[in-house]
């Protein structure tokens, strides 16, 4: 999970490494920023490697879920 996703950098980082691991992943990408959400929404549209990308529009204090994150990645400004 990338909370606070923003733009996307930390998603394609993460989707990077798990194809240099040889690792097959599902990356849920939480952020709350409709203009950031346009970006990522056009980057899933456009980037083959971001198909198993599942997109949040959600504050990451609010999102509830029943998923279980084995690695949890935030670059949180301010």
């Amino acid at each position: 999970m990338v909370v606070g996703a923003g733009r996307g950098p930390l998603v394609a980082a993460a989707i990077r490494a798990a194809r240099t691991a040889g690792e097959v992943i599902t990356l849920y990408a939480v952020e709350k920023n409709p203009n950031a959400l346009v970006t990522l929404h056009s980057r899933k549209r456009r980037e083959a490697e971001w198909a198993d990308v599942q997109i949040i529009d959600s504050d990451m204090r609010e999102w509830r879920t029943e998923a279980r994150a084995d690695i949890l990645v935030s670059e949180l400004l301010g």
